[in-house]
């Protein structure tokens, strides 16, 4: 089975709580065919979650309560899930860049970033957690 057919089965996780970010990566993700879910608290998602690996979870850093770096930890340690993760914010660099890669994060971007970047790193995230289906 290819990889592009097996993504029909995955979701892409949004988890953010600025509504207009949210509700932009959902229509541009929708539009390019992929399957999204959308949260706007870290608490929502963790509630919903269902462990499945087969996926990615695109996570804000900077979220109330319960920041990006803790949802992380918590689905690396407490979930023991591989959900590749690609966390986004506003307010990074480099320094963030290399903390959230080290701490877990399979990707990272700031914003605001390029649709084409964006779409090639969630298309990269979804075919590494779907390589392990087999055919």
């Amino acid at each position: 089975m290819e990889l592009i057919v097996k993504r029909a089965f995955a979701t892409v996780y949004v988890v953010d709580d600025d509504d207009g970010v949210r509700e932009s990566l959902r229509a541009l993700l929708e539009a390019h065919g992929f399957v999204v879910e959308d949260f706007s608290s870290s608490d929502d998602f963790i509630a919903r979650y269902d462990g499945r690996p087969h996926g990615c979870l695109i996570l804000d850093l900077h979220l109330p309560r319960s920041g990006g770096m803790v949802v992380l930890e918590n689905l690396r340690k407490t979930i023991g899930t591989t959900l590749p993760v690609l966390l986004i914010t506003g307010h990074g660099g480099r320094a963030t860049r290399a903390f959230v890669l080290n701490a877990g994060a399979d990707a990272y971007l700031d914003k605001p970033f390029d649709s084409d970047v964006l779409l090639v790193i969630v298309r990269d995230l979804l075919d590494r957690s779907l390589s392990t289906i087999s055919p």
